[in-house]
């Protein structure tokens, strides 16, 4: 495995399925179909430029326990990635949307099924912190596609993570099911100043620098890897599932009671609440 060809020349790009090519697989958008980050509203997607991507089916690397816990016995790990990125901005999102819609088209409304469930996880080292995702757990997420003035956009604006160090190598693991669906990924995230030349093979990443992230590679190859614990406790994402739902109503309710007795004044209140129900 460590001296498998890469699919192009420029960035190393393999898949350990021998019936799977990466680059056969490209959305509409022109990206993969991998979980990834980027920032909202991702208008400069091309700038958080991806320069390693490993696909593995499930049973091939190393996942740690904190993160296999919260898989369902119901649900398919349908596979395992392993990407580099580089990043512009310590403030990050998780982007998703590419591998749970792969088939993406224009027009068409996605992720609105309200069953997407996702977490972020950072070991000792990992120099991130959560901003609002779901932290070192794994719950509820919005996941929307939907098409606005000027083209398709990914929505909503959650998912965010702040890298705590300049010029640095960052490295988290996330966590997507969707439907039946499960991908695990590990992530290296290039913030600032790094020298980093795209390697050949995935012998010469693993001698690239010291740190955290080099050891959380290790686990994911060899199984010993010394990632420690968790560096910070669990939080959830204070997105919360049904809040601005819930909120909404009570502020349409409100309306009601005011506007009662006024005529057109209280139904272009209601029209205004009704405007606020949409998500995104």
């Amino acid at each position: 495995m460590l001296g498998l060809e890469s699919e192009e020349q420029e960035r190393l790009i393999v898949s350990l399925d021998p019936n799977y090519k990466i680059l056969d697989h490209i959305t509409i958008t022109g990206l993969p179909p991998i979980p990834s980050f980027a920032k909202y509203p991702y208008v400069d997607l091309w700038s958080f430029h991806t320069m390693v991507i490993i696909r593995s089916p499930p049973d091939f690397f190393h996942i740690p326990t904190q993160i296999t816990q919260y898989l369902k016995p119901d649900k398919m790990l349908e596979n395992v990635y392993f990407t580099v990125q580089r990043s512009p901005t310590k403030e990050l999102n998780f982007l998703p949307h590419m591998w749970c819609f792969p088939d993406m088209l224009p027009g068409v409304k996605l992720g609105y099924e309200d069953n997407q469930y996702v977490g972020i996880f950072g070991f000792k080292g990992c120099k991130v912190e959560t901003h609002d995702t779901n932290w070192n757990m794994v719950e509820w997420h919005q996941v929307h596609i939907h098409q606005q003035k000027g083209g398709m956009c990914f929505s909503p604006n959650n998912g965010r993570i702040r890298v705590i160090e300049d010029d640095c190598v960052a490295c988290i693991w996330s966590f997507i099911e969707i439907g039946n669906r499960v991908c695990i990924s590990l992530h290296w995230l290039l913030v600032g100043d790094v020298d980093f030349d795209p390697p050949r093979t995935v012998d010469e990443l693993l001698g690239f620098q010291e740190g955290a992230h080099i050891e959380n590679l290790k686990y994911l190859i060899t199984g010993e890897g010394n990632i420690g614990d968790f560096d910070s406790p669990p939080v959830q994402s204070t997105r919360k599932k049904g809040n601005s739902r819930k909120k909404k109503r009570n502020r349409g309710n409100k309306s009601n009671r005011g506007g009662r007795g006024r005529g057109n004044r209280g139904n272009k209140s209601n029209r205004r609440d009704n405007r606020n129900m949409r998500v995104d």
